[in-house]
């Protein structure tokens, strides 16, 4: 019988001002967290990274790898937009799974600007979620308020409507 272990997803969140080389130290963390084995040894350079990444990978038969807080990446730590876009591109193409963005509306400009990764996005699927509108949100929050899944039943005021609404953009 073979021993292999298959890794399903893997979710890498990206921090203010990220590097391209912590977002791959941080997605060789997660398969290693995943795989629970040692920390592995990181590439020195971006381009020996996505290599290594492509490896595991596909040696590992990862599924899916979710990119949180994508705006994170566009600081000048990183290289710029421009930096962003190869590594994603070369990362799509030669990892050969999809990859999940995400990330808020800054976002959006730098990978439309940049048709070529929107493309190959769009060829697994793209959802671009938007927030709802606040007059549409208030119905849908009231609509919804009904259903009560906490302990404590409690009156759905314009405050807490208005609070839901901005902690979540208006994103359902």
């Amino acid at each position: 019988a073979l021993n292999l272990k298959q890794v399903l997803w893997i979710k890498v969140k990206c921090l203010d001002d990220m590097s391209l080389s912590g977002l791959c130290h941080s997605i060789l963390g997660q398969l290693d967290e995943a795989l629970q084995r040692p920390y592995t040894k990181p590439a020195k350079t971006i381009d020996a990274l996505i290599t290594q990444i492509e490896r595991q990978v596909r040696s590992n038969f990862v599924g899916l790898i979710a990119i949180d807080e994508l705006q994170g990446l566009m600081g000048r730590r990183g290289g710029g937009k421009d930096l962003l876009m190869t590594f994603l591109l070369n990362l799509i193409d030669r990892s050969g799974i999809p990859i999940l963005f995400c990330g808020n509306e800054e976002i959006l400009p730098v990978i439309r600007k940049k048709l070529w990764v929107s493309r190959r996005a769009q060829a697994s699927g793209l959802i671009e979620m938007t927030g709802l509108e606040p007059h549409i949100w208030r119905f849908f929050v009231k609509g919804l308020w009904w259903h009560q899944w906490t302990n404590v039943p409690t009156r759905l005021t314009d405050e807490l409507s208005d609070t839901l609404y901005r902690l979540s953009t208006g994103i359902i």
